[in-house]
């Protein structure tokens, strides 16, 4: 029961704009920045109180030593586990940003932006890079995945020689076109017409209507297209805000087809498909300073 047998149990994230900042530096500064998980994260973590687990008849209940996945605490635990771990190592997590571990290492400042069990590592030079690797494979079994090419549905490119970056997310655009049927659809040159406006008018009156839109897959669409803004695309904030402004109550009456209709913007009209520009960050140093 929550408050009575477990109280925190969420393991906070670094924010997307975060990432995108620490991206951004990693092309101005030519940082290095490479990817490790952790193998099984949640079960490095010891229970510091008593839990049970309900076992088939015949095998004797025993109490749990470690935490394991389905455990509610399980991911906070594994989260200060992991955040004493970085501090003893002489990191330090910023105040505006917890999920991002900070340390001078030879004059150079190197970051760890965490995800639950994903770790990306931002360095200098490959040789800090791989001290930072090493002191967690001395802990932990980890998974070392190299330079950083993927990550929360965004592909990650660069040109080191001009120094830029790179962000797209075809990939989980299609997944998304694909999951509500879309993959074919016609492209449009615009998202909606410019007289188009949402209004209490749309909502559902009765409780057939209600029924009929609350079985519709509006707030998923709606969820999946603004994944898309807060990763690459904050220009789509225009469109979409208004869809989500709807979705408090589910029932406005015309919008899944309004969604499934900011949809068609993924398609340019040759059918190909247009999901994110490549270049959402596009610095060097020239134009940083």
């Amino acid at each position: 029961v929550y408050g009575v047998d477990y109280f925190e149990v969420y393991s906070p994230v670094v924010r997307l704009e975060t990432l995108r900042v620490l991206l951004t530096l990693a092309a101005v500064w030519d940082y290095d920045v490479h990817q490790m998980d952790v193998t099984t994260a949640f079960l490095n973590g010891k229970i510091d109180v008593e839990v049970f687990m309900e076992q088939p008849e015949g095998f004797q209940v025993r109490g749990k030593e470690t935490w394991s996945y389905g455990l509610k605490q399980a991911p906070r635990v594994w989260f200060q586990l992991l955040k004493t771990f970085l501090e003893k190592q002489g990191f330090s997590m910023l105040k505006s940003e917890t999920c991002v571990a900070v340390k001078v290492i030879e004059g150079n400042l190197v970051f760890i932006p965490l995800y639950v069990d994903d770790l990306i590592l931002f360095a200098p030079t490959m040789k800090l890079i791989n001290q930072m690797k090493q002191t967690f494979f001395e802990r932990f079994e980890m998974k070392d995945l190299g330079e950083l090419h993927y990550i929360l549905g965004w592909e990650v490119t660069r040109n080191r020689h001009e120094r830029t970056i790179f962000i797209s997310q075809r990939k989980y655009a299609m997944t998304v076109l694909e999951r509500f049927g879309m993959s074919k659809c016609n492209g449009c040159k615009t998202p909606c017409t410019a007289d188009m406006k949402l209004t209490k008018a749309m909502c559902a009156a009765d409780a057939d209507e209600k029924m009929l839109m609350n079985s519709k897959p509006y707030r998923s669409v709606v969820g999946s297209l603004m994944y898309l803004m807060l990763g690459s695309r904050p220009g789509l904030a225009y469109l979409y805000i208004p869809d989500a402004a709807c979705n408090l109550n589910g029932n406005t009456k015309y919008a899944p087809d309004i969604a499934y209709n900011r949809m068609d913007i993924m398609r340019n009209p040759n059918g190909d498909a247009k999901y994110v520009p490549d270049i959402v960050y596009n610095l060097n140093r020239s134009r940083a300073t």
